[in-house]
């Protein structure tokens, strides 16, 4: 199985423009690479590009490539944007509560980021909702913060009709 994530399409925080502020698409992330590749992954196959390195806050200079030899799994925040969306086989929405969530990113170790999680990051993902990604999804998933209860009555299989499919 392979990935490709939106968070390995961040900008170094020295390159984000100057008075950054929640925005979708997202500023701070190199958005255009992030489409460009799965598009190109779609059409092609396969796609390259230079993953945002974690350990130093930068652009690797090593190239990641990615094929569909075996299955892929593009995940993050804005995956479902509808520019990308029909491009997937099967969109699935991972509905995580905004509590939990940013409660998840402060217990991964936020550095110097946590301001920007509360500031940035939150309110750029929540312009991102209001394009209702919950309706281009095949299948929706209560992630975290969700009571079994709720897990069950919001879980929905997928309803597959021929536009679907894929030769």
């Amino acid at each position: 199985m392979e990935r490709i994530g939106i968070d390995e399409f961040m900008l170094p925080e020295k390159d984000w423009p100057a008075g950054n502020k929640p925005a979708f698409p997202f500023e701070y992330m190199r958005y255009v690479a992030f489409v460009s590749a799965v598009k190109s992954l779609a059409k092609d196959g396969t796609c390259s590009f230079h993953p945002f390195d974690w350990g130093t806050l930068s652009i690797s200079q090593e190239p990641r490539t990615v094929t569909r030899l075996k299955p892929v799994i593009i995940e993050g925040v804005s995956s479902l944007n509808p520019t990308l969306c029909d491009l997937y086989d099967i969109r699935v929405f991972v509905d995580s509560d905004r509590t939990t969530a940013l409660q998840c990113a402060i217990d991964r170790g936020l550095g110097h980021w946590q301001t920007q999680w509360r500031e940035l990051f939150m309110p750029s993902a929540d312009l991102y909702m209001l394009t209702e990604p919950l309706t281009r999804a095949h299948i929706t998933v209560a992630g975290r913060g969700a009571s079994e209860l709720e897990q069950r009555s919001h879980n929905k299989t997928m309803q597959p009709t021929c536009e679907d499919a894929r030769g």
